[in-house]
């Protein structure tokens, strides 16, 4: 398994219908385009929202990072939010470290692990 996160949030006022284009726009190309994206799961409650995203390997997460910025919908999305955490689970690579990490994530090791 490659890399696993989770992105929590606050969604700026008014900023609703955007984030909701943005996750529907970005799932949509990920569906499409991304076979190597494992889970890619948006939550909300109110003005909160959770991102839930794993992803097969390092490769496939620069991929997944690459369309977003491509399509400028990465930029969509951090207008639209207050990213207040970020937990990146498990091992990662030197190189998803440093993008996550510009983020503030907390890096967090694995102590048990199951997944089918």
């Amino acid at each position: 398994m490659g890399p696993r996160y989770v992105i929590i949030g606050t969604i700026r006022d008014d900023s609703g219908p955007a984030l909701r284009s943005v996750a529907a726009r970005l799932s949509a190309i990920a569906s499409a385009q991304e076979p190597g994206t494992r889970v890619y799961a948006w939550y909300v409650t109110g003005d909160r929202f959770v991102l839930e995203e794993a992803f097969d390997s390092d490769e496939a997460f620069t991929t997944h990072v690459r369309h977003g910025q491509e399509s400028g919908l990465t930029a969509a999305f951090a207008d639209a939010v207050r990213i207040e955490q970020v937990l990146v689970l498990g091992a990662v690579s030197d190189a998803t470290r440093a993008v996550l990490g510009g983020f503030g994530a907390e890096f967090v090791d694995t102590l048990v692990a199951l997944s089918r």
